[in-house]
Protein backbone atom coordinates (compact mmCIF):
# COMPACT_ATOMS: atom_id res chain seq x y z
CA UNK A 1 0.00 0.00 0.00
CA UNK A 2 2.95 2.35 0.55
CA UNK A 3 3.31 5.06 3.15
CA UNK A 4 3.12 4.70 6.88
CA UNK A 5 -0.19 3.65 8.35
CA UNK A 6 0.25 6.15 11.18
CA UNK A 7 0.32 9.19 8.88
CA UNK A 8 -2.77 11.44 8.79
CA UNK A 9 -5.24 10.45 6.08
CA UNK A 10 -3.83 6.95 5.56
CA UNK A 11 -7.12 5.47 6.78
CA UNK A 12 -8.64 6.82 3.55
CA UNK A 13 -6.27 4.88 1.29
CA UNK A 14 -8.03 1.48 1.21
CA UNK A 15 -11.37 2.98 0.12
CA UNK A 16 -9.62 5.17 -2.45
CA UNK A 17 -7.65 2.20 -3.79
CA UNK A 18 -10.85 0.15 -4.09
CA UNK A 19 -12.55 3.00 -5.96
CA UNK A 20 -9.62 3.34 -8.38
CA UNK A 21 -9.51 -0.41 -9.03
CA UNK A 22 -13.28 -0.47 -9.67
CA UNK A 23 -12.95 2.43 -12.13
CA UNK A 24 -10.12 0.65 -13.96
CA UNK A 25 -12.17 -2.56 -14.19
CA UNK A 26 -15.19 -0.63 -15.51
CA UNK A 27 -13.06 1.19 -18.09
CA UNK A 28 -11.47 -2.08 -19.25
CA UNK A 29 -14.87 -3.77 -19.57
CA UNK A 30 -16.27 -0.77 -21.44
CA UNK A 31 -13.33 -0.82 -23.84
CA UNK A 32 -13.70 -4.56 -24.39
CA UNK A 33 -17.45 -4.29 -24.97
CA UNK A 34 -17.15 -1.44 -27.48
CA UNK A 35 -14.32 -2.85 -29.60
CA UNK A 36 -14.41 -2.00 -33.28
CA UNK A 37 -12.04 -1.86 -36.21
CA UNK A 38 -9.77 1.16 -36.15
CA UNK A 39 -6.95 2.92 -37.94
CA UNK A 40 -4.00 4.60 -36.30
CA UNK A 41 -1.73 7.43 -37.27
CA UNK A 42 1.17 8.98 -35.40
CA UNK A 43 3.34 12.04 -35.69
CA UNK A 44 5.67 14.14 -33.63
CA UNK A 45 6.59 17.77 -33.44
CA UNK A 46 7.49 20.44 -30.94
CA UNK A 47 5.53 22.49 -28.42
CA UNK A 48 7.19 25.52 -26.92
CA UNK A 49 5.14 25.82 -23.72
CA UNK A 50 7.50 24.28 -21.18
CA UNK A 51 10.28 26.17 -19.44
CA UNK A 52 13.26 24.98 -17.43
CA UNK A 53 12.62 25.72 -13.75
CA UNK A 54 16.08 25.49 -12.28
CA UNK A 55 17.65 28.93 -12.27
CA UNK A 56 21.22 29.45 -11.13
CA UNK A 57 21.61 32.76 -9.29
CA UNK A 58 24.18 33.95 -6.78
CA UNK A 59 25.73 30.46 -6.68
CA UNK A 60 22.42 28.84 -5.74
CA UNK A 61 19.84 26.89 -7.68
CA UNK A 62 16.30 28.15 -7.14
CA UNK A 63 12.93 27.18 -8.59
CA UNK A 64 12.20 29.90 -11.13
CA UNK A 65 11.81 30.35 -14.88
CA UNK A 66 15.12 29.67 -16.60
CA UNK A 67 14.46 30.56 -20.24
CA UNK A 68 17.99 29.56 -21.26
CA UNK A 69 17.96 26.17 -19.50
CA UNK A 70 17.58 22.80 -21.18
CA UNK A 71 14.05 21.60 -21.88
CA UNK A 72 12.36 18.94 -23.97
CA UNK A 73 9.83 20.36 -26.42
CA UNK A 74 9.10 17.02 -28.14
CA UNK A 75 5.41 16.20 -28.58
CA UNK A 76 4.19 12.83 -29.83
CA UNK A 77 0.60 12.35 -31.00
CA UNK A 78 -1.24 9.11 -31.77
CA UNK A 79 -4.72 9.24 -33.28
CA UNK A 80 -7.18 6.37 -33.46
CA UNK A 81 -10.10 6.63 -35.89
CA UNK A 82 -12.82 4.18 -36.78
CA UNK A 83 -13.07 2.87 -40.35
CA UNK A 84 -15.30 5.84 -41.31
CA UNK A 85 -12.54 8.22 -40.07
CA UNK A 86 -14.45 9.33 -36.98
CA UNK A 87 -12.10 9.95 -34.04
CA UNK A 88 -12.06 7.35 -31.29
CA UNK A 89 -9.17 8.66 -29.22
CA UNK A 90 -6.10 10.87 -29.31
CA UNK A 91 -3.04 10.25 -27.17
CA UNK A 92 -0.63 13.11 -26.59
CA UNK A 93 2.79 12.59 -25.06
CA UNK A 94 4.47 15.74 -23.81
CA UNK A 95 6.99 15.94 -20.99
CA UNK A 96 6.21 19.15 -19.19
CA UNK A 97 6.52 20.17 -15.57
CA UNK A 98 4.02 21.62 -13.09
CA UNK A 99 5.86 24.93 -13.25
CA UNK A 100 5.47 26.04 -16.84
CA UNK A 101 4.62 29.27 -18.56
CA UNK A 102 2.84 29.85 -21.85
CA UNK A 103 3.56 33.55 -22.11
CA UNK A 104 5.94 34.96 -24.68
CA UNK A 105 9.46 35.49 -23.44
CA UNK A 106 10.37 39.14 -23.10
CA UNK A 107 13.81 40.65 -22.99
Amino acid sequence: MGGQASLPGMELVPAYRDKVFAAIRAAARGARDSQRAARTAATHGACDVTVNRRLQTNGRTIVAQNWDGERDTTMTIIRLDDIDERPIATIVGYGTHPISCSRTRTG
